[in-house]
């Protein structure tokens, strides 16, 4: 059985929940950032959160479907941080994203 635990941003909101190893997260396609170049957006506190939590690994499924899996560490390591007014995120190019291997449950 799995014990989700839920993750929230530095404003208090609700992002994801970490199961085992990893910040399982649903975002609308349309929310990828688009400067300075198209990136996934995650809030440092919840980076933070799911790091204690045990996550180590960001899965984010789209409201299309789409998957993208990335370590926190490369997240920390070869993402940007920004702050454009919604808290302080490191934003990850999609490129540094990849696809998870097993199909969603």
């Amino acid at each position: 059985m799995s014990d989700y635990k839920p993750i929230f941003s530095e404003s208090g909101r609700l992002i994801g929940t970490v199961n085992g190893d990893r910040l399982e997260m649903r975002r609308r396609n349309g929310h990828i950032l688009r400067r300075p170049t198209p990136s996934w957006s995650i809030d440092v506190a919840a980076l933070e959160a799911a790091e204690a939590a045990g996550a180590r690994f960001v899965l984010i499924t789209t409201d299309q479907g789409q998957r993208y899996l990335a370590s926190i560490a490369d997240i920390f390591d070869l993402g940007l941080y920004v702050d454009f007014g919604h808290g302080r995120q490191y934003a990850l190019p999609l490129d540094e994203w990849r696809a998870p291997s097993e199909p969603e449950q």
